[in-house]
């Protein structure tokens, strides 16, 4: 079909003479007809998982109820690849599950080499969550950063309201996304998209994110566990970090009421938590100044 006859019958469905347009997979790149409400994909199981995800996002563009027909012929052997994109397609049908789809998709058929031209593939036995965990520490270790894993406790109850998310899914993924941070330069990027997708961050979901941040740079300092109360908080050094070096750490708490607890093992704090992070600064760039060894 010449560019003009695609162009005129695109045209005719565009102004409502025709209500039926017959296209090849070329409508998920942009087409945007709110008046659409439903579309029929055949042979689905052929294409892949962005490709479903565009196509279905060509209907539901208004208020109107939309439909997305996934067709497969009668008699068809999927194989489990082809099964695992349909069923990808299937179960992520809120409004805002593209990340959601995006990391199934990954996690299904790999994310290729790091260093090469291989684009899928490499870590499918172990899961890319795990893949990556392995590749995080092995650069920790390469550029002196800690590999402590701290666990963090405190008084509140932080929470994702379900009235500021009512899709339990989409909690879901965004407890795994606060989870996963590991690096404090990532949340500020987390809370403009949160904004950007719910609106303004309620109380209960700021304690969480802030709560991870502490974990973050509890991490960074050394500690493996941090129990935020209300009149005091609780660091669990790292014993073999922190063994002969308790001077430096008393060096940067100084300046703040602190006991030692639990034959030196513990440091409690007693501070307000919102004064935290300035602690935790301290005690990072005195473990950086220091030129202390983490290997």
């Amino acid at each position: 079909m010449s560019p003009k006859d695609i162009q005129n019958n695109l045209e005719l469905f565009l102004s409502k003479d025709t209500d039926l347009l017959v296209a090849s997979s070329i409508v998920e790149s942009g087409v945007d007809i709110p008046s659409v409400n439903t579309i029929i994909i055949n042979n689905s199981h052929l294409l892949g998982v962005s490709q479903l995800y565009q196509m279905r996002g060509r209907v539901g563009r208004s208020s109107k109820s939309s439909f997305a027909y996934l067709l497969i012929p009668k008699n068809a052997t999927l194989t489990p690849e082809s099964r695992n994109r349909l069923k990808i397609i299937e179960k992520n049908s809120s409004l805002g599950s593209c990340y959601s789809v995006a990391l199934e998709d990954l996690n299904n058929r790999g994310g290729g080499a790091v260093f090469g031209y291989q684009q899928t593939g490499t870590h499918t036995n172990v899961g890319f969550d795990l893949y990556n965990s392995f590749l995080e520490k092995a650069i920790n270790n390469k550029t002196g950063e800690s590999n402590v894993v701290c666990n963090i406790s405190s008084y509140k109850k932080p929470y994702i309201p379900e009235n500021y998310i009512p899709s339990s899914k989409t909690r879901v993924w965004l407890y795994k996304e606060i989870s996963s941070i590991s690096k404090l330069e990532k949340i500020p990027p987390l809370k403009e998209k949160i904004i950007n997708l719910f609106g303004s961050i309620p109380g209960p979901l700021s304690d969480l994110i802030f709560l991870k941040s502490l974990e973050v740079w509890g991490s960074r300092c050394f500690f493996f566990k941090i129990n935020v109360q209300d009149k005091h908080t609780d660091l669990f050094l790292d014993t073999f970090f922190w063994k002969n070096k308790i001077d430096s750490l008393i060096s940067a708490l100084i300046s703040y009421k602190f006991i030692l607890i639990e034959g030196g093992n513990v440091v409690r704090i007693k501070v307000e938590e919102k004064e935290l992070p300035s602690i935790f600064i301290n005690i990072y760039n005195g473990i950086k100044n220091d030129k202390i060894s983490i290997n």
